[in-house]
């Protein structure tokens, strides 16, 4: 099973951006909403259950006070929302908790550097533009909001878009 550890995003800023992108640009693979996350850590497939994921990771210390930044993209292929915390450092702080947890564990995971974002598009019939980011720019809400869990998700692949399902739940210790 596809496994991650996540910052799942609450209903308000879903609806909020979903309120902001309902007239998107054309040719891109815009995520829905129920997708929207910040990953911590991506684990690829694991036969670990969520239980040991969890396990592995600890409480962080918490909450968190996350922000919308503006808007990016990563070469031609991904449009993103970028995140930023208050005060700065502390989700950078949980990141490397979290990964040092899996690590400690013996569990796999992609260690490439965290850049706090949400990915809200993909190239599809044509690249990601500078204009599409100019586009998302205007429109993204300015949003803050406390974190006080982390979640262990599962991605569904196969039979349409993949489908992230929350299997278990780590609140912060304050």
């Amino acid at each position: 099973m596809r496994t991650f550890v996540a910052i799942t995003l609450p209903d308000d800023v879903r609806t909020a951006l979903t309120d902001a992108f309902v007239d998107a640009p054309g040719g891109l693979r815009w995520a829905r909403p129920e997708q929207w996350h910040l990953t911590l850590a991506f684990l690829g497939e694991t036969d670990r259950g969520a239980e040991d994921v969890a396990a592995a990771v600890g409480q962080p210390e918490g909450p968190l006070e996350l922000a919308l930044t503006g808007p990016g993209r990563f070469g031609d292929r991904v449009l993103w929302l970028g995140i930023e915390d208050r005060p700065a450092g502390q989700l950078h702080r949980v990141a490397r908790h979290v990964r040092a947890g899996l690590r400690a564990a013996g569990l796999p995971f992609d260690d490439k550097s965290f850049r706090p974002h949400v990915t809200v598009a993909r190239a599809a019939r044509r690249e990601v533009t500078q204009r599409d980011v100019g586009w998302t720019q205007a429109r993204a809400p300015a949003m803050a909001w406390t974190v006080d869990a982390l979640h262990v998700l599962h991605s569904h692949l196969g039979g349409g878009p993949a489908r992230h399902e929350a299997v278990a739940t780590i609140p912060f210790r304050t």
